[in-house]
């Protein structure tokens, strides 16, 4: 953030060169001054607060009982299928009725399917990142209806509690 002191000692913070406008006549001299960045930080630390407790944003780390649960069942069964199989061929475990060259066949379809199936099952998510007055919301596996929905409540929040807006130009929706 900037601020601008006009020459009647008048502080206007955050406001850039072309977005303020002064009555004709006034001298405006540009100072940074250290404040800015605080103040910034000060403020906004409310709408960091709001996300993580009504949105959930940067939610704790899943523990390891979490994230066996988000397992792929379907990819689990390939892989204990694989294991037996190869086990099989190896000559550890009894092959039954099964030919070597029928088990290479069945190893080889397992693998191809098995590469089409994640690991784990996806994990719904908001992240956010905060630096002084701009920030970055990372959203997986959300809609864009959502996100947009998600965007308004945002704006709502910004001028309902502090005051703000957010500059349609720089506010942007994309697709990584």
């Amino acid at each position: 953030m900037e601020s601008r002191m006009t020459r009647n000692c008048h502080v206007r913070f955050g406001e850039r060169y072309e977005e303020t406008r002064l009555p004709q006549g006034q001298k405006v001299r540009f100072v940074p001054t250290p404040c800015s960045p605080i103040l910034g930080n000060i403020v906004l630390h409310e709408f960091d607060c709001w996300l993580e407790d009504q949105l959930g944003a940067n939610p704790p780390r899943l523990t390891a009982k979490q994230q066996a649960a988000r397992a792929n069942p379907e990819y689990a069964r390939h892989q204990r299928n694989l294991v037996r199989w190869r086990a099989q061929l190896a000559g550890r475990i009894p092959m039954g009725r099964q030919t070597p060259e029928g088990l290479r066949v069945k190893i080889k379809q397992a693998l191809a399917a098995r590469k089409l199936i994640p690991s784990v099952l996806p994990r719904r998510i908001l992240s956010y990142c905060r630096y002084a007055d701009d920030y970055v919301i990372v959203l997986c596996q959300h809609s864009k209806a959502e996100v947009v929905k998600l965007k308004e409540e945002m704006a709502v929040w910004l001028q309902s509690n502090l005051g703000l807006t957010q500059h349609p130009e720089k506010t942007h929706i994309t697709h990584a």
